[in-house]
């Protein structure tokens, strides 16, 4: 009985480690989107204040 306890506890904490590390490379794929885009955006304003 309690090596199933132990395995399910695991199993759990391996879930969440699985989720957690998921979100992250979402949320960072996105804010490196969002950064590069933001530059560019900026870059293009400037361009055309010049223009």
């Amino acid at each position: 009985m309690k090596d199933n306890i132990d395995i399910e506890k695991i199993d759990r904490y391996l879930m969440r480690l699985y989720y957690f590390g998921i979100v992250v490379i979402i949320s960072s794929l996105v804010l490196t989107c969002y950064y590069y885009l933001k530059v560019d955006f900026d870059d293009m304003i400037k361009k055309v204040k010049l223009i």
